[in-house]
């Protein structure tokens, strides 16, 4: 910095304190006027929302079971690969279905599931504004339907994050930049 200046009707230094600052809060992330939700809300609406899905993909599994279940009499490679071909279009349809009906619901009006809904939370973008269609489907992706296996690692991974984490978020909320808040409905 260069010495002081002056100004022309006194010879008076003018101190320049650079440019004004914008007022912000400390730390790393904004304030939110929402209060986070916590795990146990979380983990009541997902219950209530797997029990939803559960209902609504019911018929579809009746079906599958009631015409494509293989007949006893095959030789037993023919009967587990049928049994397979089974479980992979179940897993397929559970997947698809779960994917839509969070993605639908949370990037709808309210931005919240049915279970959501019930508890009275909901997803925002960590700018604490309604997230779109976009946001609520790569949210979503994070969880990995029904997977056998898979979504149970991922579901302990979820849980330890939102117990750990400042701003409680599971790794579908870390992709989409999203967090779950309560509301006032």
């Amino acid at each position: 910095m260069q010495g002081p200046i002056y100004s022309n009707q006194s010879f008076a230094p003018i101190t320049y304190e650079g440019p004004p600052q914008p007022n912000y809060q400390p730390g790393p992330y904004p304030a939110y006027p929402y209060e986070l939700a916590g795990f146990g809300a979380r983990f009541a609406a997902y219950f209530i929302d797997s029990i939803i899905l559960s209902i609504i993909t019911a018929p579809v599994s009746f079906y599958l079971n009631s015409h494509f279940i293989p007949d006893e009499n095959l030789p037993l490679d023919q009967l587990l690969h049928s049994l397979l071909i089974l479980i992979a279009i179940g897993t397929i349809i559970g997947f698809a279905a779960s994917i839509t009906y969070f993605t639908a619901l949370e990037g709808g009006n309210r931005n919240a599931t049915l279970g959501k809904r019930l508890l009275k939370i909901r997803v925002l973008d960590i700018h604490k504004q309604p997230i779109g269609m976009k946001e609520a489907f790569i949210r979503n992706l994070g969880r990995f339907g029904f997977i056998p296996g898979l979504s149970s690692i991922i579901l302990l991974i979820d849980t330890i994050l939102i117990l750990v984490t400042d701003r409680q978020q599971r790794i579908g909320d870390r992709m989409a930049h999203t967090i779950v808040v309560k509301d006032r409905w």
